[in-house]
């Protein structure tokens, strides 16, 4: 896949020349937002383009970053997507959970009474 990298900047320019250069408060907010996000874009274009430029990257070595760059975002999209999943569960499985962990709490307070009724009645043995 090969790009002409300078056609792009040369049409994005061109847009923000033809562009308006004033516009009216509120009723054109989005339009300067828009300019001002073009422009934000050339800048950065241009910046890449001078890199490359000066560097001597060759353009198949530029794809070959992109595409392991696109790869580490998509597993990090994966991780977070295993993440949000694993938290994620119906409010039934949720009150079964709670239940069961009140029956534990009950069950571990019987069973240290009861330990404690040992303890009391062999005090004698004890100490």
């Amino acid at each position: 896949m090969y790009w002409h990298w300078e056609d792009e900047i040369e049409r994005k320019e061109m847009e923000l020349r033809r562009g308006k250069t004033w516009y009216i408060p509120i009723f054109q907010d989005e339009q300067k937002l828009q300019k001002y996000r073009l422009e934000r874009y050339v800048e950065k274009y241009s910046q890449f383009l001078e890199t490359i430029q000066r560097s001597a990257i060759q353009e198949q070595a530029v794809f070959d970053f992109i595409d392991a760059a696109e790869k580490e975002i998509k597993e990090s999209e994966k991780e977070i997507e295993k993440k949000t999943v694993y938290y994620r569960a119906e409010a039934k499985t949720k009150w079964i959970w709670l239940c069961l962990y009140l029956a534990l709490a009950v069950v571990l307070a019987v069973l240290t009474a009861y330990g404690q009724q040992i303890m009391d009645a062999n005090q004698s043995l004890i100490s």
